[in-house]
């Protein structure tokens, strides 16, 4: 992922899992300081006599080898949802509190935020936000996040998957004059 496409925070954020620290004063601008950060992971040398360079190397090479999550001593990794930003985080919270009667372009714009990171088609979330109350649309991405938690699937591409999820909840009722009328 571009460096650059990130926002101030998260780039921030970024670094100190690196394992840097950002510094405003210095002369570097942001994104050489993280590029500084990622050279030195990538160039540290990891002694595989000692215990922690073999455990190091292990991760590195599970994470290449396979999709496990079982890791050293048969404990569950824990990860993060990297997909998910403070900023998502906020378009999900908004989205919490829209009811049917929300506008639909500004569905269609939260859920544009929340998957603003995965291509799309010009249109496909204002078709999804028209065709779905906010309600069935807030449940799916839930359920997303809950996949995401540890020890459940990871999830390549989420808006792909969120599309295909939402296909299968019930569509919007139609409209008064168009709805089937039931003998109880």
């Amino acid at each position: 992922m571009n460096s650059q496409s990130l926002s101030k925070d998260e780039a921030i954020h970024q670094m100190e899992q690196l394992g840097g620290t950002y510094d405003p004063e210095s002369k570097l601008t942001l994104w050489d300081q993280i590029l500084l950060c990622e050279s030195l992971v990538e160039s540290t040398p990891i002694i595989s006599d000692d215990l922690d360079g073999r455990t190091i190397l292990q991760l590195k090479d599970g994470d290449k080898r396979s999709g496990s999550v079982m890791r050293c001593n048969g404990s569950c990794e824990r990860t993060v949802n990297t997909w998910l930003t403070q900023s998502k985080h906020d378009a999900i919270t908004e989205l919490k509190r829209c009811n049917y009667r929300t506008n639909p372009k500004i569905i269609a714009g939260l859920l544009d935020d929340i998957f603003s990171d995965y291509q799309s088609d010009s249109g496909h979330w204002f078709s999804v936000a028209q065709r779905w109350p906010p309600r069935r649309i807030y449940l799916v991405l839930k359920y997303l996040i809950k996949l995401e938690n540890p020890g459940h699937v990871t999830v390549r591409n989420p808006a792909a998957y969120f599309t295909s999820e939402i296909r299968h909840r019930a569509q919007r009722k139609h409209p008064k004059g168009k709805r089937k009328e039931t003998n109880l």
